[in-house]
């Protein structure tokens, strides 16, 4: 299931019975996976502190903050393309998307990721800087609004 390259990996949350016990499963048989069963807000922020990349690999996501909160922290996000993760993050620019929903696609993106961690961090260093300008804000979306229906009405 993993990329064979040396990473840690570290899961945070919860999720159906089978979903837990194979985690629980990988995490027994990989020294370097570790797993929270549970979802605690301040440990979520020291993990997006402490992390060069997090794994949002949702089958459906309408919205998706995780995202954009890992990103002030530098951390770039692998997202599958959909709702507004497809929105959010921009592939090779502000973090990985992979398209369909296949372990054989998330597989391909995380060792693409890896890769580009390991051999260029110049470029995964200039990614970071981006994602933490990124601004998510209503203030920002308002004024796209309204510049959009200000030409709008020149039309």
């Amino acid at each position: 299931m993993l990329p064979k390259n040396t990473f840690q990996l570290v899961l945070l949350g919860t999720g159906a019975r089978s979903q837990v016990a194979r985690i629980e499963r990988l995490t027994r048989e990989n020294p370097h996976v570790a797993f929270v069963n549970t979802f605690d807000e301040r440990l979520a922020r020291r993990i997006y502190a402490g992390s060069d990349c997090m794994l949002v690999p949702s089958k459906l996501e309408p919205c998706g903050l995780t995202q954009m909160i890992a990103m002030r922290y530098g951390t770039l996000p692998l997202v599958r393309k959909t709702g507004g993760l497809a929105d959010s993050v921009t592939d090779k620019k502000t973090g990985f998307v992979f398209g369909p929903y296949t372990k054989t696609a998330l597989n391909q993106k995380m060792e693409e990721a890896i890769a580009l961690y390991n051999s260029t961090e110049g470029e995964w260093r200039q990614m970071q800087a981006a994602v933490m300008k990124a601004d998510f804000s209503w203030e920002s979306r308002a004024k796209e609004y309204v510049k959009l229906y200000k030409n709008l009405l020149r039309s």
